[in-house]
Order: structure tokens, then C-alpha cells, then sequence
């Protein structure tokens, strides 16, 4: 039996060996399902969570969630982000927002972006961890000790990356000190000392602790500001093709560290392109917070 899912994680289809499609799926915005085929015994279903029949409710570890009335069952135990007022609603899901949304822990929701990045993230530990094992000097026991160390880094990352996507701040690694700590980087856009706006304007990338942060992730996120240039009110009239400019720049200047990635140390302003204009200084800098980053491209 095989999986077929959609960007949700969600269950749509099942296969034998030969590829054929046994069983389909078929969900409102909340979850419930409103068609199925096939007759194969399967209970992982919308957002690939397990399904409890005699409940009619989805398991979602902290708590059980109702899809019939888009509901948890039970409060919250985790207290929200101030900022965010709709995570302090004890018993809503995802916000009011199913479709972007996931809440995989029964706490907090993950957009669908964060959840696609961990499960890349998940199939990458998969195949490091192993290599991390193979290629120590240690053998038998002392190999699966590597792998385990190894391992035991994969939760204090992905709650950091999960935080990080809910509050818009890094966690900081939950605590985690050396090889444990997630590789992140910074990307900000500021005149003179104004950070537009705070935010927003200030994004911490964080990276596989095995690959660092992309050089795909810091273009992405300065292409996202040039999508919502006209928001950056310290931004002068008629500046978006010099903005553009100065994100190619930093496209060039990051190439320089792609492949071999960052020093492993926090340096601040690793590369960064800046204008004045109108007396103001205009300004894109890159951050190295933790971590040798940027040893790949994509």
C-alpha cells in the first residue's frame, strides 16, 4: 500500500504495488470527508493524521481535534503569541485558516510553507544521519551512538523552525548549545536605523543543521520584499528598480560563499548592498547568526 498526498499532507489516494489507485479521498476545508472509495484499511487521512473511527475526531497528540465542527475538543494548553491574537483562542484550528494551516502537535499551527520545509528537512536527516554512522571511525555500538547523538538534534531544531514560523522570531534553539543549534541567517531591510517594519522587515532564516541556510532561501526572502515593496513606508519614491538592483548584488555577493558555506561563527553584515538616496541611507544586509550556511545553492 502506498500514500498519495496533496500540499496539506493529506491522504487522497492509495495504490498497490503495481501503482493502481484503490482508494480515494475526498475532504471539506476542515477535514471532514465528504466522499471516499475503496475498502482498504487506512486511518491516516486529512493533513496524514490518524483518524479515530469510534470518535469520529482526529488524533493530534496534545488533544483531539472535531472536523464536523472545525473544533479541538479540549483547551489549549499552550498560552499563544500576544501579538497574534487568534492563537490565544483556546479551541479554534489553524487560526480560522485550514487551507494554509496545519497544527500537527495539537498547540500551534505550522503554515503549509513551514510543513513542506520540515518534511524536506525530515527526508535529508534521513539520509545524513546514516552517513553521519557509516562514515565514523566507530563501529558496532559506537556507531548507533553517533546516530542516536545525531538524531536527538532533530527535534530541537524543528521546534525552533515550528516558532519560528509562528511568532516570526527564532526560538534561539531551544536551549541547544554546539552542533545542536539549527544554522540560521538573517535578512533585513533598514534606513539608516530603521528596520522596515519590525515585523516584518527583519527575518531569520534557518537551515538543516547538516546544510545551513540556501542561498535559494535568502533570494526568496528579498524577493518577498520586493513583492511588498509599496509597504516599506521609509522606502523614496521611485526606488523599487534600485531595490532590485541592490537584491542582485547580494545574489553575486552570496555565490562567493556557496559550496564552501560561511564561517562557522555569528558575523553580522556577511554581505549587504546599500544606496543613499534622498540623504538616507538605504540598506539590504545578510546575517550569519549560527552555523556555516549558504553551502548550497538551491
Amino acid at each position: 500500500m502506498f500514500f498519495l498526498y496533496d500540499g496539506l499532507g493529506s491522504t487522497r489516494a492509495l495504490t498497490d504495488d503495481t501503482g493502481s489507485i484503490t482508494d480515494t479521498y475526498d475532504y471539506s476545508a476542515y477535514g471532514t470527508e465528504i466522499d471516499s472509495t475503496g475498502i482498504t484499511e487506512n486511518s491516516y487521512r486529512y493533513t496524514g493524521e490518524q483518524f479515530d473511527a469510534n470518535l469520529n475526531q482526529i488524533y493530534l497528540r496534545a488533544r483531539y481535534y472535531d472536523p464536523g465542527v472545525g473544533r479541538f475538543t479540549s483547551q489549549d494548553t499552550w498560552m499563544g503569541v500576544d501579538r497574534v491574537p487568534l492563537s490565544l483562542n483556546k479551541f479554534n484550528y489553524t487560526e480560522g485558516d485550514p487551507v494554509n494551516n496545519i497544527d500537527p502537535t495539537g498547540n500551534f499551527l505550522v503554515s503549509v510553507s513551514a510543513s513542506s520545509s520540515i518534511r524536506v528537512i525530515l527526508s535529508t536527516i534521513a539520509v545524513q544521519i546514516p552517513r553521519i554512522g557509516l562514515s565514523s571511525a566507530v563501529r558496532g555500538a559506537g556507531s548507533e551512538i553517533v546516530r542516536t547523538a545525531a538524531a536527538s538534534c532533530v527535534g530541537i531544531y524543528i521546534t525552533d523552525l515550528i516558532f519560528s514560523k509562528v511568532s516570526g522570531e527564532a526560538t534561539g534553539g531551544g536551549g541547544a548549545s554546539g552542533a545542536c543549534k539549527p544554522n540560521k541567517m538573517r535578512v533585513q531591510v533598514q534606513s539608516n536605523r530603521l528596520t522596515y517594519p519590525f515585523e516584518r522587515g527583519r527575518s531569520v532564516l534557518i537551515g538543516t543543521p547538516f546544510r545551513g541556510v540556501t542561498g535559494r532561501q535568502v533570494r526568496d526572502k528579498m524577493l518577498e520584499y520586493q513583492a511588498d515593496f509599496s509597504s516599506i513606508s521609509f522606502a523614496p519614491s521611485g526606488s523599487r528598480s534600485i531595490f532590485s538592483s541592490m537584491i542582485i548584488e547580494i545574489s553575486r555577493k552570496i555565490r562567493i560563499f556557496e559550496g564552501a558555506g560561511t564561517p562557522n561563527i555569528f558575523r553580522p553584515s556577511i554581505v549587504d548592498a546599500q544606496r543613499t538616496i534622498g540623504g538616507k541611507n538605504f540598506r539590504i544586509d545578510v546575517d550569519n547568526l549560527n552555523g556555516s550556511n549558504l553551502k548550497s545553492r538551491n
